[in-house]
Formats: C-alpha cells, structure tokens, sequence
C-alpha cells in the first residue's frame, strides 16, 4: 500500500525526535547536522556512513577522500566499533575541525559489519547513503558522479562505480572485479540494468562486491532489506542490494571512482562454513522470488557443490 512498515515508522520517528541528541549525549562536543533555515529542518543531502574497526592506519586518507567530494552537502557519521587502536582519537580530529562530522562509538564490538550498516542508517537523516567502508579511498568526483545518475533516473534504485584494488600499503593490484573486457563494456560508460537483468546477474554472484562503490536512496530501504543486515554476518550485503533492486533499476558506471582495499586475510574454516551456509540462503531466497532459468540455476548448484569440496 506504499506505507512504510512498522519498523520503518519507528525509524522516522527516532530520525525526527530523538536521534540527534541520544549521539550527542553519547559523543560530547559533537555536532547537530540537521540544520535550522528559516525555522525549517534541513537535511543534508548526502549521509556518508564510516563504519570503523581497528582501522586507524587507514582512517585520515578515508576521511580526506569522503571531505574531499566535490558534492559537499553531506552528513559524516563515523561509527567505531569497540576499536581497540587510536581510531577514536583519528576520529576527533576531524569532528572538531568539521561540523558534518560525527562520531558514534559502540563500547563493544558488535560482532557483525552489517550491524553498523543498521545503525548508521537508522541515524542518517540524507536523501542518498553512501557505505563508505574504513579501509577504502575515493577520487573526488565519486559523489557527483552517482548522483548525477540518481537525479536523472528516479527509477535507479542505487549506483554502482567501478573500483581500483590497492593493497594495505596503496599499491595498485592487477585483480578485476569488473571484467570490462570480458563483457564488452567501453570504460566511461554507464549501463542502466532493469531488475529482471540485475537478478539474473546478482544470482551468479553478488556483483557489488564493495559496498564504497555504491550510492543507494534512502527510500529503497525496506524492513526486509534490514532484516538481511540484522541476521547475517557475511552474505547479508548479497542480499541487502538485491531486496534494493527488486522492481527497480540499477546503475553501473564504469569509471574506476572507488579504491577498494584487498587484504591478504585467510577465513578461518568455521567462518568459511558459516559463509557457505548464508550464501545458499541467498540464492534459495532469490530461487523463491524471481524467475531464474534452470541452466542458471543448475549452474549454481555445481559452483556450490565444487564449493563445498573445497572446504
């Protein structure tokens, strides 16, 4: 009926009363950036969402790049989560030099990235969210560029730049994600992809595989979309865009805007499994709700089976 759902009515009602002061008495000093004009609430256009743990080493070039958009009407939310380096003290730095930022701690881990994801948007207040993970940079025209795209198309549900993989030290790697070649994709282009095309290729696999790549609408969030962030540890982003593409576009700009950090971290076997588990629960889901031809589907099913060999 295009009512938002319980979930969501207590989420605009928290945006509209409570939020802003329950962070302020949390973070003393920080700032109010919902602005008065005029005795009317103004919102910014952009919440940029910084979940945080334990990456301090990469926090200031993460920051710079976010204050450094050329779209400037933004909200910054920095959300630590229970760090145990100076991440917090990174962190003040800029709070105190910037009045769009603002700093949320969690005194303990919560266990889940996702779990930050939740609450970040629930303390967002921005027309557009961008998941600006810790560890990841960005040119300046990242912003801009997606929201051009979102402005023009009203059905695009979020936009998807293309990324540069660096390592821990910043060095440019060889890995592609993005297989332009391999497409037939003309850098510089964007694709506008309906939702029957998008599932097709989210089923084979999640292809948004940086979260910092992406500009989403505030309005496509749906309390299922919540719900994947709240109950899954590793393949809740999977299901997460693909509840946001459902009925919608998606928008694919090939232009290499984000720079994604590739660690060298190896999954320990319990996680692996765990992994393994939410991920046929995502297709199972997506089986469930759209229409996926059976070679595809079939196809899955082998990936999985030489998956599950392997571990």
């Amino acid at each position: 009926d295009g009512k938002p759902s319980g979930y969501l009515q207590k989420v605009v009602y928290i945006l509209q009363n409570h939020t802003r002061e329950k962070a302020e008495m949390k973070c003393p000093g920080a700032p109010r950036l919902v602005r008065a004009n005029n005795s009317r609430i103004v919102m910014p256009r952009v919440s940029v969402i910084i979940p945080n743990y334990n990456y301090a080493r990469y926090l200031r070039e993460r920051i710079d790049s976010v204050l450094g958009q050329k779209e400037t009407d933004m909200e910054v939310l920095l959300l630590d989560d229970g760090s145990s380096d100076n991440s917090i003290a990174v962190m003040q730095e800029y709070a105190k030099k910037d009045p769009r930022v603002q700093i949320i701690r969690n005194p303990q881990n919560s266990g889940s990235p996702f779990l930050q994801w939740e609450k970040g948007i629930a303390l967002s207040s921005g027309e557009y969210i961008w998941i600006a993970e810790a560890d990841d940079s960005a040119q300046p025209e990242l912003l801009s560029t997606a929201l051009q795209i979102l402005d023009n198309y009203p059905s695009v549900s979020f936009v998807q730049v293309a990324s540069t993989m660096i390592n821990e030290t910043g060095e440019h790697l060889a890995k592609d994600y993005d297989h332009w070649q391999r497409r037939g994709i003309l850098p510089g282009n964007t694709s506008i992809y309906d939702s029957k095309t998008f599932m097709r290729m989210q089923y084979r696999r999640n292809h948004i595989y940086n979260a910092s790549g992406v500009v989403f609408r505030r309005e496509g969030i749906t309390e299922e979309a919540l719900e994947a962030l709240r109950e899954m540890r590793y393949s809740g982003d999977w299901l997460f865009w693909t509840i946001l593409a459902h009925n919608k576009q998606v928008a694919e700009i090939h232009e290499r805007l984000n720079f994604f950090r590739f660690h060298e971290q190896s999954t320990t076997h319990i996680g692996a499994y765990a992994a393994f588990q939410e991920d046929i629960r995502v297709v199972c889901s997506m089986e469930q709700k759209y229409h996926i031809p059976f070679p595809i589907r079939w196809w899955r099913r082998m990936k999985f089976m030489r998956r599950l060999g392997r571990m």
